[in-house]
């Protein structure tokens, strides 16, 4: 384990311990490795209370607390896959936390990971970020589509952004694109 994730699953205990009225010390004593038994129960993930690679991923989902991983589910309704066969790209996480906090109000997820089946359904090719889960498609009430494009593009340089009339599009693909 590198040193960001020992920090990233310390701040997770350090929440647990505060949500569970715990001493907040850092220590990972035996009502800190409960707390993280019981998310792994929760979770369905093997409970040992040690952070394994799967832990890993859902913990980061406790750093960017404003997005939950069902949100960016395929949404093929299990037809296809089982909801989830990518990860989500942390750094989408990063954008998108970025976006919340400049615009102050929810980001809405319209459509995140999609497998290959159901994006080809929706007329999109194998090539498509939404398939590495390193891509969104996103609305915010009540700010236009183009507003939230011109700030996509301002902190995604090097990244995907799209405009649509319902949505704006924002992806991590290793060379600028825009439509």
């Amino acid at each position: 384990m590198n040193n960001k994730q020992i920090q990233t699953l310390l701040n997770v205990w350090l929440k647990s311990q505060k949500k569970t009225l715990l001493v907040v010390d850092g220590k990972i004593g035996p009502l800190t490795r409960q707390a993280s038994k019981d998310f792994q129960k929760a979770h369905g993930l093997v409970v040992d209370g040690k952070p394994g690679p799967i832990t890993q991923y859902e913990l980061m989902f406790f750093k960017y607390s404003n997005f939950r991983k069902s949100e960016f589910k395929c949404k093929c309704g299990g037809k296809y896959c089982n909801g989830y066969p990518v990860k989500v790209d942390e750094n989408l996480l990063i954008l998108l936390q970025k976006i919340r906090y400049h615009f102050g109000k929810p980001v809405n997820i319209n459509s995140a990971i999609r497998c290959k089946q159901h994006n080809r359904n929706i007329g999109s090719t194998d090539t498509s970020q939404h398939v590495r889960g390193a891509a969104a498609d996103i609305r915010i009430s009540s700010i236009s589509p183009s507003t939230v494009y011109n700030y996509c593009n301002s902190i995604n340089p090097s990244g995907g952004v799209g405009k649509y009339s319902t949505f704006t599009h924002i992806d991590t693909r290793n060379k600028r694109a825009r439509w």
